[in-house]
């Protein structure tokens, strides 16, 4: 089997980067960028220092801001966590049962920090209060009803999901204190808003790293950037393309995300209406080098349709090579009929005109722009023509997104972390130009409801190629380097933040 790699002879220059909502299908037009007047000294950590909104109080039910669900990984547990090998790690629940559209999930002995135990009408008020919320209600979608019943939490869900428990990582707070603007500490710090700080609760003292955390207001992303830049702020995470990495005096630790970068497909197309020519790009992107040169350590190859993470996926059975694969092209094409001119190199149709496919990309991010440059050259090496497509306008870009105006595009979207691709489904947020078959619906919720069923699903989209994946981005802990041993994961910025220690 021949392999193509494609070497580029010159490097784009990544600046004026954007960061991108989660939220978002693609990424958010507002650029933050960063130009850092630091030295190369490291600077001593002398207090450990986080960003925090007085205003908006601590409880993440209440607010979109982001410092809030910052601190809220420190101040509150979760009933589980997510590790970063896609692990589920109990913490306030000892066991969730699912079957079919029930969820059973019983209490740990756990406790807030006032010494109360956390009980089921705990948890089952803190599903309540994140489906009512404005950052955690699409996640909860599905529920239909929740309650606490002989120490248990009953759920009942809309339709099947086996793998619920991974959208489970959300903070727990008391019944009674769901509606107040600071609720009583379940995890290993509480605030003391009297001194703007965190002190450990009595759980966490004698495994604390800092015996005070202290919390300074601020305004604003720029604000944040800034302040880690000069040191005033210690630690920063975010989901999405960073401002602050490549910094002489922060340090940055990565860690596994369900945000899918992929070419959207309109199988409406006159040549993407074949699945073979589908397959065929598919096989003509080298991964690898997407993940190198756009986004450096920043992502990482999309070898499966879902994050290839998750336990229950053969590691070894890989759906997308890591490289381009000219054979596999040829075989797609020619099955659908193409030709390759001898002359030109280029595959053409029967009658003789060159395979030629728009690729729509949003030009106000950099990454994306630079994305669709090597996409573009990785076909060309494969006998595609791809044209370049650009729109300046985020709000129209969506727009023809949703309307069908496009061939190909490349997109990002944040998946829950229960493996939904039901945006890419009828109806769903990116499910414009896409092509779902009975099948391939079915095999899906056969998957949902079974993860058993995975590689039947991932078999029966292989098939018909209704979009291409290619990567899955990392998020990112940007932290002053006078501290080492961090290791976020999906769930908590601070995971094992007992092993933080000061540098010497």
């Amino acid at each position: 089997m021949k392999k193509i790699t494609i070497i580029l002879l010159s490097a784009m220059l990544l600046v004026g980067c954007t960061a991108p909502s989660n939220s978002d299908i693609t990424s958010n037009p507002t650029s933050n960028v960063v130009t850092s007047e630091a030295g190369g000294n490291t600077q001593q950590a002398e207090e450990f220092t986080l960003a925090y909104s007085k205003k908006s109080g601590t409880n993440p039910y209440l607010t979109d801001v982001s410092v809030t669900h910052q601190l809220a990984q420190l101040i509150f547990t979760r009933m589980v966590d997510i590790t970063d090998e896609y692990k589920i790690e109990y913490l306030a629940a000892e066991s969730i049962t699912v079957s079919g559209t029930s969820v059973i999930i019983t209490p740990s002995n756990a406790e807030f920090s006032d010494g109360t135990p956390i009980r089921a009408e705990d948890l089952s008020a803190s599903i309540s209060a994140a489906k009512a919320s404005s950052v955690y209600a699409g996640r909860f979608a599905n529920v239909v009803s929740t309650k606490a019943e002989n120490s248990t939490v009953i759920l009942e869900l809309a339709h099947p999901d086996a793998s619920f428990q991974y959208l489970l990582d959300i903070p727990i707070i008391k019944e009674s204190e769901a509606a107040i603007q600071n609720p009583t500490a379940s995890g290993r710090y509480l605030l003391d808003s009297e001194n703007s700080q965190l002190i450990p609760t009595p759980s966490f003292a004698d495994k604390a790293p800092f015996d005070t955390i202290k919390l300074e207001e601020f305004s604003s992303n720029d604000a944040i950037v800034a302040g880690m830049n000069i040191g005033s702020l210690s630690l920063h995470s975010s989901a999405e393309d960073n401002d602050l990495t490549g910094s002489n005096v922060l340090g940055n630790s990565y860690h596994n995300m369900n945000n899918l970068i992929y070419l959207g497909v309109n199988a409406s197309h006159p040549d993407l209406y074949a699945p073979a020519v589908r397959q065929a790009v598919s096989s003509g992107v080298a991964r690898r080098q997407l993940a190198d040169r756009v986004y450096y350590s920043r992502a990482y190859v999309a070898s499966n349709v879902a994050n290839a993470h998750y336990p229950f996926i053969d590691q070894g059975n890989k759906a997308f090579d890591d490289e381009a694969d000219s054979d596999e092209v040829d075989k797609s094409l020619q099955s659908a009929g193409y030709i390759l001119n001898a002359e030109t190199k280029m595959y053409e149709r029967p009658v003789g005109k060159p395979i030629t496919i728009d690729l729509l990309c949003y030009s106000g991010n950099t990454f994306k722009r630079y994305m669709a440059t090597l996409v573009k050259e990785q076909l060309a090496h494969v006998g595609i023509t791809i044209n370049i497509v650009e729109e300046a306008d985020f709000t129209i870009f969506n727009q023809k997104i949703a309307s069908g105006q496009f061939a190909l595009y490349i997109g990002e979207i944040k998946l829950y972390n229960n493996i939904d691709l039901s945006p890419f489904f009828d109806g769903g947020a990116v499910s414009g130009g896409i092509a779902i078959s009975d099948t391939l619906r079915t095999a899906y919720n056969a998957m949902t409801a079974d993860v058993s069923q995975y590689q039947a699903f991932e078999t029966a989209f292989v098939a018909e190629m209704p979009f291409i994946p290619l990567l899955y981005k990392n998020g990112v802990v940007t932290y002053n380097k006078g501290y080492a041993g961090f290791s976020p994961t999906i769930s908590d910025a601070f995971y094992n933040f007992e092993n933080i220690f000061p540098k010497g």
